[in-house]
């Protein structure tokens, strides 16, 4: 990670008169029913893992095949109560503060770790811990390209990216379901609509994903 790291000193540098202040560093958060994306970081750099929370209803959980799709293997498995927890992990994340007056002054060391812990049930995965990088900045910038203010805020735990512009257009920043590589990792059935009242419940003795009318 020090790439990104070089990238976000590299460009508050070429920021001509800029005084500000970028943050970034470890939380932890619990998400239900996961959905796993790639989130391209603050300046563009390297796409990190990025685990986000579908509105209630929309959607049943993603699947095991889903997250191998989008995330690869994980580095461990394990078994719980109900199935297993899939383990990704990094140690040694760049991670703290820069503060830029006209020159950027990096506070920044390889000592943060991310991991998201993905419990499945049977097939499904229906809740993630998720301790990632939580970032923040702004500052202003004296002269062009990058006059006037700017300012960054971290997303949050049901938006589709780690870093969110505060002004500018626009963005599309709901939890979107994974792009399938190919036609085999393709999500089955209808496209998205209406979502019935789905619920895990115990039905016939039997816990599991279904509409909220077959629960004991």
């Amino acid at each position: 990670m020090l790439l990104r790291t070089l990238v976000v000193a590299g460009m508050a540098a070429t920021c001509s008169g800029c005084v500000g202040v970028i943050v970034e560093v470890p939380e932890t958060q619990a998400i239900w029913q996961p959905v796993p994306l790639r989130a391209e970081r603050f300046f563009g750099s390297a796409a990190d893992r990025w685990a986000c929370q579908q509105a209630p209803g929309r959607h049943a959980p993603l699947t095991k095949k889903e997250f191998l799709a989008a995330w690869g293997e994980p580095r461990e498995k394990r078994a719980n109560p109900l199935g297993e927890t899939w383990i990704y992990a990094e140690s040694g994340r760049w991670c703290g503060l820069v503060v830029f007056v006209l020159l950027p002054i990096p506070a920044l060391l390889p000592v943060c770790e991310t991991y998201d812990h993905v419990e499945f049930e049977g097939e499904q995965a229906m809740r993630s811990t998720s301790h990632r990088l939580i970032a923040s900045g702004g500052g202003v910038a004296a002269a062009p390209p990058g006059g006037g203010a700017f300012s960054f805020r971290s997303g949050k735990v049901t938006e589709n990216r780690s870093w969110i512009r505060r002004s500018g257009p626009p963005e599309q920043l709901a939890c979107a379901l994974p792009q399938a590589k190919s036609p085999a990792s393709a999500r089955s059935g209808p496209a998205p609509g209406p979502a019935p009242d789905r619920v895990n419940c115990v039905v016939a003795g039997k816990r599991q994903w279904t509409d909220r009318s077959n629960c004991d």
